[in-house]
């Protein structure tokens, strides 16, 4: 057991080493130091939109930042769990990587190495993302308007996808090439495995890492690196302890979309008011989106309580005496929408909602 953990740690220690020197040859590349080994970032070739990130020392967030970053990409990722491609992927997975082996010690090695795997393809590619923030200062173009557009149209498809309008999915030539690599009896091919996770999940994957890095931008450069690793790591907690997916049963899977799906609204809310703001539009002023905030929050509170449904819902729970009933997740997300809104009203009549500060529009003139 121990040669075999040796020989997992030795292939992501060096192929790590190696990823990430290819990175840093990209970086030496793209950055350029002037002066005092600052590194700082030409903008000579962006166009106008771009800050000037060059006359910025890039500076290392505070821990708090990173801390919260962390906890919230890894209770993402115990959510994504919960969502239901993944979360009828991993007794299938579970059952490939073990069904095989002649000893639990040999099982339990493909699965830890199938982990490894998850978790570092999911950082590197935060490490990408980190990357093309560094070259590009895209984090600094909050304001501009084709970013919130771009952004506004993301969120608004994840939304609909989330409750049910259609599914993402990515070309199944794709999936099939990766399934045809997946040789779970050599280490490159469980490579190709793990890879398989993200495409074939890429519907559920997909919007929660967008969700992810969103949150990310609050931890700096690095805020994607710390994010993706937390998610990732959430995501393969069932593959190394698989009760963890009995903490909710499976008839709540749909309603785990759902709440995702309304949350996508909300934020594709914001970035549509940016959009507004940027050009100097005035059709979506404070009134109307908190009135859209209340109407969002009404249709969510009663989809819990049961008194919505949508196409893919599985048959409500009944009790022993073959009652329909509400569960107590349930409960507690509508009281939450209910209250919401009862906070939300006093909005339309010029209260300053200060815990909605920095996400309502400003008041018009």
């Amino acid at each position: 057991m121990a040669h075999c953990i040796n020989n997992i740690l030795y292939d992501c220690t060096h192929l790590t080493a190696a990823l990430w020197a290819m990175v840093e040859h990209i970086l030496a590349y793209l950055l350029s130091s002037k002066g005092a080994g600052a590194v700082v970032v030409s903008t000579d070739t962006l166009s106008s939109d771009f800050i000037a990130v060059s006359k910025e020392k890039f500076t290392i967030p505070a821990p708090t930042s990173l801390f919260n970053v962390f906890w919230e990409a890894l209770l993402a990722g115990f959510v994504a769990v919960f969502t239901p491609y993944i979360y009828a992927n991993i007794p299938m997975t579970i059952s490939e990587l073990t069904i095989n082996n002649k000893s639990k010690e040999n099982a339990n090695t493909n699965i830890y190495l199938y982990s490894a795997y998850v978790l570092l393809i999911f950082t590197l590619f935060g490490s990408l993302i980190s990357v093309i923030i560094a070259t590009t200062g895209f984090n600094k173009l909050g304001h501009n308007w084709i970013v919130n557009a771009f952004f506004f149209r993301i969120y608004f498809g994840l939304g609909l996808s989330f409750l049910g309008a259609f599914e993402l999915s990515l070309p199944r030539k794709w999936r099939v090439a990766l399934i045809q690599k997946a040789d779970l009896t050599q280490r490159h091919g469980m490579f190709y495995k793990a890879l398989t996770l993200p495409i074939v999940t890429f519907s559920s994957t997909f919007p929660m890492i967008v969700l992810v890095l969103l949150f990310a931008g609050r931890g700096g450069i690095v805020g994607s690196v710390v994010g993706m690793f937390a998610f990732s790591l959430g995501m393969i907690t069932p593959y190394i302890f698989p009760t963890f997916i009995n903490l909710l049963p499976i008839t709540v899977l749909n309603q785990v979309k759902v709440l995702l799906g309304f949350l996508a609204l909300y934020l594709s809310l914001k970035f549509l008011s940016n959009f507004a703001l940027a050009l100097n539009f005035t059709f979506l002023d404070r009134d109307l989106f908190i009135e859209l905030c209340i109407v969002l929050a009404l249709i969510l509170g009663l989809y819990m309580m049961g008194v919505i449904r949508f196409n893919n819902d599985f048959p409500a729970m009944e009790n022993d005496f073959s009652q329909q009933y509400v569960s107590l997740i349930q409960l507690l997300i509508a009281i939450v929408s209910f209250t919401f809104i009862v906070y939300l009203i006093p909005g339309l009549w010029g209260a300053s909602l200060k815990a909605l500060t920095g996400y309502l529009p400003p008041p018009g003139k």
